[in-house]
């Protein structure tokens, strides 16, 4: 008998450097595909505020039909009931009017 084994671990993420972004061409070691003309004034205006994760914790494989599969999943968490979180009407108010942008490859 088979049993469904689900695990959730929380990578850690680092600000994105330049170089793992690829807006840095004299430097190799781009995380990412060549960025699109048109996108590169918006990634190099956010790249500060942009995370990556360390490449040798990205490890996908399988389907949701696999007898084993590791699945990515991005999800925000609103911060509650710890002394360093802000109040709802403060976390509403950072997330108004901002976006999630996700690149992958």
């Amino acid at each position: 008998m088979t049993g469904l084994y689900w695990r959730q671990v929380e990578i850690p993420t680092h600000t994105c450097s330049r170089e793992e972004l690829g807006l840095d061409p004299s430097e190799a070691g781009s995380a990412f595909y060549p960025i699109k003309e048109k996108s590169l004034v918006e990634v190099n205006t956010h790249q500060k505020k942009m995370q990556c994760f360390n490449t040798e914790d990205m490890t996908i494989s399988g389907n949701f039909h696999s007898v084993s599969a590791d699945i990515i999943q991005v999800k925000l968490k609103k911060c509650f009931k710890k002394d360093y979180c802000k109040s709802d009407k403060e976390i509403e108010e950072f997330f108004r009017f901002k976006f999630l942008l996700l690149f992958n490859n």
